[in-house]
């Protein structure tokens, strides 16, 4: 009897524990889109970072990085698991941010989407590469999104940039 009654425990154990992980986890769409600071055309294969706090809005050195590539749309999706942290900073790997800020609450992401903007900065260069020509309109935010502007840099110019960083 007493076997009995362990095997029903183990059983119940197991199909539990089968249960409980067979149980998908939730997870958050988040899409960045990275446009031209100048055009804002969309930018394609560009190659993405972002970077989450942790669950308490600090930055760790070990905290969850994500990598992608843009589309042809400029956009690029990443699946982030709950919970989602805090907040999100975004990296273009190639290009001048033209972005401000680069840091956004997640939350403001997911519910109706963010949009960057570059406000002038006395540095010339910076001013020439990142102000929007006349004329051009500014994205809409959309929920889940986060519009980022950069100016993609030629070799000579990210070489430059490299150095100098």
């Amino acid at each position: 009897m007493k076997n009995v009654v362990y095997a029903v425990l183990i059983a119940g154990f197991v199909s539990t524990s089968v249960s409980l992980a067979a149980q998908p986890q939730h997870a958050t769409e988040i899409h960045v889109r990275i446009l031209d600071s100048r055009t804002h055309r969309a930018l394609d294969s560009r190659k993405v970072q972002i970077g989450f706090s942790g669950m308490d809005g600090q930055w760790y050195h070990n905290a969850l990085i994500m990598v992608g590539n843009t589309g042809p749309d400029g956009m690029v999706a990443f699946e982030v698991k709950e919970p989602v942290p805090p907040v999100v900073d975004i990296v273009d790997l190639a290009g001048y941010p033209c972005s401000r800020p680069e840091v956004f609450p997640t939350h403001d992401i997911i519910e109706s989407g963010v949009v960057a903007r570059w406000p002038p900065s006395g540095v010339r260069k910076a001013d020439q590469w990142c102000t929007p020509n006349p004329g051009v309109a500014q994205p809409t935010p959309r929920p889940g999104e986060a519009v980022f502007f950069v100016h993609p840099l030629n070799m000579w110019e990210n070489f430059w940039y490299t150095l100098l960083k």
